[in-house]
């Protein structure tokens, strides 16, 4: 998986936020929430979800 440090960042945040909340990790190991996520993140387990793309809104010429 090839994301920026941006997005790494973001994934791993996330992912902490549901390993404190309680979720099971996904990678086998040791460490705090944010070496755990980290691992996940680099590891591929955690999914890249894209943003849904915008739709468009109909012209005028189209309604009528």
């Amino acid at each position: 998986m090839s994301i920026n440090s941006f997005e790494f960042v973001v994934l791993a945040s996330l992912r902490v936020r549901q390993l404190v909340d309680g979720c099971t990790p996904r990678v086998i190991g040791e460490g705090k929430n944010t070496t755990i996520a980290r691992r996940e993140v680099l590891a591929g387990k955690v999914p890249r979800i894209d943003p849904p793309k915008p739709v468009r809104a109909p012209d005028i010429q189209e309604i009528l």
